[in-house]
């Protein structure tokens, strides 16, 4: 009775543990999104790339979010189904899959606030929203520095500076990776079929391309913007998912099976 009330408490103690984890990722990402100011940047007035026009989001943020979760979501399903064919369904053992890929999915949009923030780089339509007071300013000085800008839209004009790295471009990469991999380490593909299986992959990569696609053909990213934020969540995704395989059982678990 005392060795199982011992490995209940270790458990409660385990999972405060892992949502301070979770919350020493999430809580400054809050505040960056929520109150974070950007690095002013200057620019030069004949820069071109950033002289395209301002163009509403074709997958908008609102969009993104949910949809960079459903295939991870979607292999905790197939996973719980499998387990549940085979009497090896652990509900602890879903709910710290979850927990990763939330940890995993909140560091890759912290590393990239970071970046939007303290780096502010100018979005390609940054002329477009800021629309400078070209009368205060002097081209032949070079690397501007001192301007006004004249455009009223505040959210665009907080957000014209957040283009390196690209949120969409991690995220949805993210998701995306974390997903493939997940599939491949625990096999799945040997309940789903082989065809099955590699089709939801493949549907997985091809939302992905298309989502950062659509972040440089919308003016939002330049296209090392989109690069290095495909390239941070898919890192982040595949670490979060191999971490899973190495993942111990909770003690409680552990002790009814020994």
């Amino acid at each position: 009775m005392s060795g199982s009330w011992d490995a209940g408490i270790r458990d409660m103690l385990q999972y405060i543990i892992e949502l301070v984890c979770i919350s020493a990722v999430w809580a400054p990402l809050l505040y960056l999104e929520w109150y974070g100011t950007a690095t002013v940047q200057g620019f030069f007035c004949a820069d071109t790339s950033l002289q395209y026009p301002y163009r509403e989001s074709t997958m908008t943020a609102s969009i993104m979010y949910p949809v960079s979760c459903i295939f991870p979501f979607l292999g905790v399903i197939i996973n719980i189904y499998c387990g549940w064919k085979t009497n090896s369904l652990s509900v602890k053992s879903v709910y710290r899959q979850v927990l990763v890929f939330a940890f995993g999915f909140g560091l890759a949009h912290l590393l990239v606030d970071v970046g939007k923030f303290y780096g502010g780089r100018l979005r390609p339509h940054f002329f477009d929203v800021c629309s400078p007071d070209w009368s205060q300013i002097d081209c032949s000085v070079g690397y501007i520095t001192n301007y006004t800008c004249l455009g009223s839209n505040k959210t665009r004009l907080r957000k014209m500076r957040l283009s390196f790295p690209s949120a969409h471009g991690s995220c949805i990469c993210y998701g995306v990776v974390f997903f493939i991999v997940y599939i491949q380490s625990r096999n799945l593909k040997k309940h789903l079929g082989v065809m099955p299986a590699t089709l939801l992959q493949a549907a997985a990569v091809c939302l992905a391309f298309y989502t950062c696609i659509t972040r440089i053909t919308d003016n939002k990213h330049h296209a090392t913007d989109v690069i290095a934020g495909a390239c941070g969540g898919s890192a982040i995704g595949y670490w979060m998912a191999a971490l899973l395989q190495k993942l111990p059982e909770p003690l409680s678990h552990m002790k009814k099976k020994s």
